[in-house]
């Protein structure tokens, strides 16, 4: 991940973890997102994303970055 922990304290971005139902325990995967845009995505060895991974973020990104914000967080 990029620029540490000054950035997301002046909430320049947000760190998510993706983690699988089956080990809810275990880091799976490392999302960054900036301006409701994901940055970057990195798992176990800062290794890329699997397909599998890939489909879900897409689809996570269709779902929570580019549906339109309640006017009360707007």
């Amino acid at each position: 991940m990029t620029g540490g922990r000054g950035i997301v304290a002046e909430e320049e971005c947000i760190i998510l973890f993706l983690r699988r139902c089956t080990n809810e325990c275990k880091p799976f995967y490392t999302i960054e997102v900036r301006r409701q845009e994901v940055v970057q995505v990195r798992g176990a060895g800062n290794c890329g994303m699997t397909p599998e991974v890939e489909a879900f973020v897409t689809a996570w990104k269709q779902r929570a970055l580019c549906a339109p914000l309640p006017a009360a967080a707007a």
